[in-house]
């Protein structure tokens, strides 16, 4: 997954290289540094963090480089410590792997160039372009099909009605109704779980601690009081100060028990596929809650994992974090 540029500021001055000849890398990579913190950094292999970096600033700085060395950087590629000397290494893998990556595929960015259109830049997307085409009607953007990942929640507790509202969409009919669930599961059996930690005080009506909902009942059990889940679960540079101002975090949890007996080794598979039809769900649902979510992947489950009370094979899936739209 690339870095995401959305949190990129007023553009810096371009660096040119000294009199004597090309920068190398590192004083390249330096000089980025040393412009976006405002801080002269004298050993490249000096923490970043350390010197008082925020995540916004880490974030700027990596697209800085990006647009520099013209390539781009992968989020696997900066490390909890990210120093200058750390980040040169990362340029050079980078181009190294370009350098190795299949003549079609230089060719096919080519021809993309070519099209004149200013489209973003999505790695997941074809770009062999060339076949025969035919053109799509404009229909709703994203923004207007869904509401954005909100990132900034406001400190105001919620109302147990609205969370009772967002989990509402994962709801499941009783045996025999006519009616049907929001979201899709294979066979029909609903192996993903989902469970609720509320933090003291942010949600109007409900206690601290952690939650299971049930579906059926369309209630909250809760299963751990005034349990703490800390910061220090979630990866530091980007999703903990996400977590940090929120009211509330869903952790979407397999149930293997409930699925691999009809369907094996694509148990995994089918699972995923549930929670990310459950996590859009919520996600289509929250802004008319006055809720904002965030989606997170990188969460630090064992840590806490007895506190759910699941079977040894159960996983945390997916998560996301809540509040009041600021």
């Amino acid at each position: 997954m690339t870095l995401s540029r959305e949190l990129e500021n007023q553009a810096l001055p371009i660096i040119d290289a000294e009199p004597g000849g090309p920068l190398s890398t590192v004083e390249r990579i330096r000089r980025i540094v040393e412009t976006v913190l405002g801080v002269v950094v004298p050993d490249v292999g000096s923490n970043i963090i350390g010197l008082g970096a925020n995540s916004m600033e880490l974030v700027r700085i990596i697209n800085l480089i990006e647009d520099e060395m013209g390539l781009r950087l992968k989020f696997e590629d900066v490390s909890f410590e990210p120093s200058i000397a750390e980040l040169a290494k990362s340029v050079e893998a980078t181009r190294e792997c370009e350098a190795h990556e299949p003549a079609q595929y230089a060719a096919s960015q080519a021809v993309t160039e070519t099209a004149h259109l200013d489209l973003p830049a999505v790695t997941g997307i074809r770009h062999d372009a060339g076949w025969p085409v035919v053109m799509l009607a404009e229909g709703l953007s994203p923004v207007e099909i869904v509401g954005a990942s909100v990132r900034a929640f406001g400190h105001e507790p919620l109302a147990l009605a609205g969370i009772a509202q967002l989990l509402d969409a994962l709801k499941l009919p009783e045996r025999g109704a006519s009616a049907h669930a929001g979201y899709a599961s294979a066979g029909a059996l609903y192996p993903v779980q989902t469970y609720l930690y509320a933090k003291a005080g942010r949600v109007d009506g409900l206690p601290c601690g952690l939650y299971y909902y049930h579906p059926l009942r369309r209630e909250l059990w809760l299963l751990s009081p005034d349990l703490v889940f800390d910061e220090s679960l979630y990866e530091p540079l980007f999703n903990a100060p996400f977590y940090r101002d929120a009211a509330f975090a869903i952790y979407l949890v397999s149930r293997p028990a409930a699925i691999k007996p009809s369907y094996g080794d694509r148990a995994r598979d089918y699972c995923l596929l549930e929670a990310g039809a459950m996590a859009q769900l919520l996600r289509m649902r929250a802004p008319s809650c006055g809720i904002g979510l965030c989606a997170i992947g990188d969460f630090a489950f064992e840590p806490v994992r007895n506190w759910f009370e699941l079977d040894d094979d159960q996983a945390c899936l997916h998560s996301l974090v809540g509040g009041s739209i600021s």
